[in-house]
């Protein structure tokens, strides 16, 4: 069948792509499991997440035709497909650049998949996880992180793997690392010793095995904080989990957009915000302020997504509504939509507020500042602790005549040259020196060329402003999220 042998070939295309990428990726092959509300239905699921790009193409046959049908992850519907004229379809799903298909901008391990029509299920999986069906095949490799101890030397890498007949092996390599003994904990949990073979030292573990060099596998390592340690001293760790662009890692960013009034209160105000975080988690945000009290609706390209209350605070009225894709804030509503691109209104009862176009910047910032109007941007630095008497500030000023100023300026941490970095490019060295003012340092961008500043050709707005050394990060921040404590 067509759909079958599509999948197939996209499947060892996955097998082949992980295969060259050697240190990083997950490989998922997963047939769906038949609910019995659709008795003929069939289909399988096929996932490559890696580095640089990620798929996860799902095949179906034998279903409704021309029928329409959504794909369910972990509670969430991700997108919506219609069948063709024989009842098959194929929907996949790309990170970091999604193309015609939907975006991969969640992370399917560990979830249970569900193909649905009406509100039922049809056909079902848990994807890498507890509850996975018979028949799934599973690899996954993750490189670990050596630790920065002085003379520490070496790399590590684990293996995990889940055959067709649900045996499952699990193996973490030494290379290079010097005398042990070393010891393998997996969350939190002793598991063994390795055993040295030339260069390499070596742990491995199975469900099924005669060998007598291989120990019982007893647990699941995926998710799972892996350390190695040596008397008692990490020195090669990481989650057992491949990290995979624009799925579970990302480069922070962040975007503000003003959503104009519609008159209907000319006092009021309000404004959109999206932030995507380091695990590549997105955090939407709706706020309106200085309107009437009283329950408001947001409407993203016209669908009602949920309520704002807006209450009475000092000075006014205010009220917001939040939304993430993550699931570690239980005051957020789960981020079942894409604002981007979306028309965005707030009504209460059948008058529109505010109403605009939703257009976060999406090129992290890359290009010089354009002509716009006059204004001013200033924030403390949020110390990340590596020092704790560090302090910063930040500053982004927009003069009359559309000349742009960026100055970053950082005091009480030790003399030196450090880093800085915005949305992961080094952009120039901060001198930090001793003053009768006490230890400080800092640097001035700026459009207009100038002595002692430096061109100022990017954006760093919405961007993630870090400031490191040898030593580790001293400062990491998102211009425009607010100041942070010191």
């Amino acid at each position: 069948m067509k759909i079958r042998s599509h999948i197939v070939s996209a499947g060892i295309l996955a097998f082949l792509s992980a295969s060259a990428l050697a240190d990083n990726a997950s490989v998922i092959k997963s047939p769906l499991t038949n609910t019995g509300v659709d008795s003929d239905a069939y289909g399988r699921v096929l996932s490559l997440l890696s580095g640089n790009s990620s798929s996860l193409a799902i095949g179906l046959a034998k279903l409704a035709p021309s029928a329409a049908h959504q794909i369910e992850v972990g509670g969430v519907i991700e997108t919506n497909f219609t069948t063709n004229s024989k009842g098959a379809a194929v929907v996949i799903f790309r990170a970091p650049i999604p193309g015609s298909g939907p975006a991969l901008d969640f992370d399917p391990r560990g979830k249970l998949l569900r193909v649905l029509a009406n509100g039922q299920s049809l056909l079902e999986a848990t994807l890498s996880g507890a509850g996975e069906p018979t028949g799934a095949d599973v690899t996954e490799r993750v490189d670990l992180v050596r630790a920065a101890i002085p003379g520490l030397v070496g790399k590590a890498r684990a293996d995990f793997r889940l055959d067709t007949k649900g045996r499952r092996y699990f193996k973490v390599e030494l290379e290079r690392a010097g005398a042990g003994p070393f010891e393998l904990f997996v969350g939190g949990v002793s598991r063994g010793t390795f055993t040295p073979f030339g260069i390499l030292q070596k742990i491995r573990f199975a469900t099924q095995s005669d060998d007598p060099g291989v120990l019982p596998m007893n647990f699941d390592p995926r998710g799972q904080a892996i350390e190695v340690r040596r008397n008692g001293v990490v020195v090669f760790s990481n989650t057992f989990e491949a990290v995979a662009r624009g799925v579970n890692f990302a480069s922070p960013r962040f975007s503000k957009v003003v959503i104009p009034s519609t008159g209907a209160d000319p006092d009021g105000s309000a404004d959109a915000k999206l932030e995507i975080d380091r695990r590549a988690r997105k955090h939407f945000s709706v706020e309106i302020e200085d309107v009437p009290v009283g329950t408001y609706d947001l409407l993203v390209a016209g669908a009602d997504v949920g309520d704002i209350v807006v209450s009475a605070v000092t000075g006014g009225t205010k009220g917001e509504v939040e939304f993430t894709n993550g699931d570690d804030d239980g005051n957020e509503l789960p981020l079942t939509f894409d604002p981007a691109g979306k028309t965005l209104a707030i009504r209460r009862d059948s008058t529109i507020f505010f109403e605009g176009l939703f257009t976060p910047d999406t090129d992290n910032g890359v290009g010089k500042p354009g002509v716009e109007p006059p204004s001013e941007l200033e924030e403390s630095f949020g110390s990340t602790g590596l020092n704790g008497d560090a302090s910063g500030r930040i500053r982004y000023r927009v003069e009359a005549g559309g000349r742009h100023k960026f100055n970053v300026e950082i005091e009480d941490v030790p003399v030196g040259n450090y880093t800085l970095r915005v949305a992961g490019a080094v952009r120039g060295t901060i001198r930090v020196v001793a003053t009768a003012n006490g230890v400080e340092g800092e640097i001035e961008f700026d459009t207009k060329i100038e002595p002692g500043h430096v061109p100022l050709t990017f954006d760093p707005r919405g961007q993630l402003i870090e400031v490191l050394s040898p030593a580790g990060i001293y400062f990491s921040q998102l211009l425009g999220s607010g100041s942070q404590p010191n």
